[in-house]
């Protein structure tokens, strides 16, 4: 039995993502739509070999802004709010680090809105 790669991708329990990896496949772009909804499905725990697949024909694609805004639209609606009354937050996301031993800004912008006060997340 003879399977290409792209058929392992879709016989997988979780083949949600078929159609946008066979778009993807096909060298078509996604729409912003069709991007929001895979990332949607990536966010809420696809298959790992599918979010795999979507990805790298997307970055060997290259994203279009369409599916760039569709992905931020999906990660918006993902997001938790973290409420705690009484309590101003600030949440101050970075990598931590790039490897190249510069300044970590993310870390010192911390360090510095706690100094004065606030409460970072």
């Amino acid at each position: 039995l003879k399977v290409t790669f792209l058929e392992l991708c879709i016989m997988t329990d979780k083949a949600t993502l078929k159609p946008y990896i066979e778009t993807l496949v096909e060298g078509k772009d996604l729409t912003s739509e069709e991007t929001e909804d895979a990332f949607g499905k990536i966010l809420a725990g696809a298959d790992e070999v599918q979010v795999g697949s979507l990805l790298m024909l997307l970055r060997a694609k290259g994203e279009t802004y369409q599916e760039i805004a569709g992905m931020v639209v999906a990660m918006n609606k993902a997001c938790k709010s973290v409420n705690i009354p009484g309590t101003k937050l600030l949440d101050i996301v970075g990598t931590g680090g790039d490897g190249a031993d510069t300044i970590n800004i993310s870390t010192a912008s911390t360090v510095l809105a706690a100094a004065c006060g606030c409460t970072v997340a």
